[in-house]
This record gives C-alpha cells, sequence and structure tokens, in this order.
C-alpha cells in the first residue's frame, strides 16, 4: 500500500499546502453507510478524508447526491472531486487520485432459507445478483458478470432490499456496509457471507481542472500516513487494532486506537476489533499468529516488538497476553 512509502517519505516533512495557503474543495458521494451518510452526521469515509484535509488547512464540504450526479458534476466542473471513490483507468484521466486509504472488501448478502454457499464470485453463476450501477466491483467481478443476471440498484440498501423482496438472490455489498444494514441476528432472514469476493481499494481524488489538485492530494497523503501512524484511523473507523505494514518491510505492524485503555482493550487477533488496512494486509493477516509472527506494536506513538511489552510499558500494567506462566489471556 501507497500509505507505507508516504509514511517514511514525508514522515518528517511540511505539508504541500501550509496554512497560508488554505483552501477548500466541494466533494461529492451518494449515500453510503457507513462510509457516507446523508445528512448532518459524516461517515467514516467523509472523516477520514475531511480530517487530513482539515490538517493540510484544506476545508471539506461534501454533497450527498446520486452516484451517477456525483460523476456528471465532477466531469462538469460543480464539483471538485470524491471522497470515496474506487479507481478505473477511464477516472484517472480525468483525476488526481491519492494513495489508497482504506480496503472495501465485497461480499455476498443472502437469505438464509436460501442456502447459497457463495465463497468465490465464480459462485455467483446462474443467480440474479443485485449490485449498485456505476460502481466498479473490479475484475474479480467483472470477469463472471456473464455468468449471472444483474439487478442494477441505486445503492448496496437498495441491492439487499432486493434480496430480502425475492427479486436477487444475491446483493454485493461492502463487508462493513454489510455489517452496518444486516445485523448478526437480522429479522428479515438476511445473512452476510464470510468469504471475500473482491477487494477494492479507496480513494480520495480531485479533477484534474481544479487548481493545485496535485498539491491537494500530496498534502492529503502526508497527513492520513500520519493518521494512521498516532491511531486516529483507528478511533474514526472504531476498530482497537490497525493491521498495517509501516515500513513496507514485510513485517506487520499493528497501531492501537487513540485514548485506549487497558481494561476496555480488545485482544489484537480479535479479527472484530482489528482491521487489516490495505487487501496485502488482510491476506497476510490470515497466517498471521500472534506470538509465531514477527510484528510491531504501536501504543501512544511508541513501538513495541512483542504484545507484551507493548502491553507492560505501554499501560504501565503487569499483564500478560501471550507466552504467560498462568495463561492470562487479556479479552
Amino acid at each position: 500500500m501507497m500509505i507505507r512509502a508516504t509514511l517514511f517519505t514525508f514522515l518528517l516533512t511540511a505539508s504541500a499546502v501550509s496554512a497560508q495557503d488554505a483552501t477548500s474543495v466541494r466533494l461529492g458521494n451518494d449515500p453510503w453507510p457507513p462510509f457516507v451518510l446523508a445528512g448532518d452526521a459524516q461517515g467514516t469515509a467523509e472523516q477520514l478524508v475531511c480530517e487530513a484535509l482539515r490538517r493540510g488547512a484544506v476545508e471539506c464540504v461534501i454533497e450527498i447526491r446520486e452516484w451517477a450526479d456525483v460523476l456528471d458534476r465532477v466531469a462538469g466542473g460543480q464539483l471538485d472531486g470524491i471522497a470515496a471513490v474506487w479507481r478505473t483507468p477511464e477516472r484517472d484521466e480525468a483525476m488526481v487520485f491519492s494513495d489508497p486509504y482504506m480496503t472495501n472488501r465485497i461480499v455476498a448478502v443472502t437469505r438464509a432459507a436460501d442456502g447459497l454457499d457463495i465463497d468465490a464470485a465464480g459462485d455467483l453463476a446462474g443467480l440474479r445478483v443485485a449490485l449498485a450501477g456505476g460502481y466498479a466491483y473490479g475484475e474479480a467481478i467483472d470477469g463472471v458478470r456473464n455468468d449471472f443476471t444483474a439487478l442494477e440498484v441505486p445503492d448496496a440498501e437498495a441491492a439487499i432490499a432486493a434480496v430480502h423482496d425475492g427479486r436477487a438472490d444475491v446483493a454485493l455489498a461492502d463487508e462493513l456496509v454489510a455489517q452496518d444494514l444486516v445485523g448478526p441476528e437480522d429479522d428479515r432472514g438476511l445473512v452476510t457471507g464470510r468469504d471475500v469476493l473482491a477487494q477494492r481499494q479507496l480513494y480520495f481524488a480531485l479533477s484534474r481542472d481544479v487548481p493545485r489538485a496535485a498539491e491537494i492530494v500530496t498534502s492529503f497523503n502526508q497527513h492520513y500516513a500520519l493518521m494512521v501512524q498516532d491511531g486516529t484511523v483507528n478511533e474514526i473507523l472504531d476498530v482497537d487494532w490497525l493491521a498495517t505494514d509501516l515500513g513496507g518491510d514485510g513485517v506487520m505492524d499493528f497501531v492501537l486506537r487513540s485514548a485506549a485503555s487497558v481494561d476496555d482493550l480488545a485482544y489484537v487477533a480479535d479479527n472484530e476489533r482489528m482491521y487489516a488496512l490495505d487487501s496485502d494486509d488482510y491476506d497476510d493477516m490470515k497466517h498471521f499468529k500472534l506470538g509465531e509472527s514477527s510484528a510491531n506494536y504501536h501504543v501512544a506513538g511508541a513501538e513495541y516488538n512483542s504484545m507484551n511489552d507493548a502491553i507492560k510499558k505501554g499501560f504501565n500494567s503487569t499483564r500478560c497476553i501471550i507466552n504467560c506462566p498462568r495463561e492470562i489471556k487479556l479479552r
């Protein structure tokens, strides 16, 4: 992930957009809970992008519109860019893209009573699949698109509703979106698959017609890399541990959320409280074994080479996590 290189390249440099050059950008997105929310509240992607821009003295305003309208308004100059967008070659021609700042992992939502087993994109063959029109799902989904019947709808919420209504067999949605819209005990009888069918990196992008677009995007990259390191990203995503490879050296880094306490800290191997920042990190986590794999642990800006040291020194605590004499585990 480019965040790794950005962090080490720019960690000690000044922002490309200085306070005296303060500016503003008007961005657009369609409603995409929990990433983008309609109304006054900001979704997680909105918060991540606007905070990184704000740290570089750039004001961030986000308009919520239908996705097709957002694309048209960016092309027509009424909007400066998009806060949360997937990258395509066509969009590259018109927009300057940031480094990817998180990853969307696409999963299947089905009716429990149907008993469908969707382990990979190829398992969609012969099914009616609801998906958001205009979204760039990537090669994994596009490669089998001729094998299923596509029902294009405005967004993931409408796709899930189509499954509930019986108009589709499967809905495609980001895993965090699916968790937000389909609870573990969904009263509609819907279930979210655990297997990832495709992964799409998420970007912030500005129109190439925006003055100093490349400069603003560079500033965004710098400040977002620092937000990863200081635990701000965890705080916004509401996860205790962020898994990434900060140095690009093949060693996993676990970054603890800011202001966490030892009393409510989740175990680093608890997947529900850990988020892998990009697709490579996600794949690496499948094989990671706490205590058997080398890793760095970042607590309150300090780095430790063991989980026990992170807890003991970072929190001035005597609690033991792994290889403990009495197998005392922090949960």
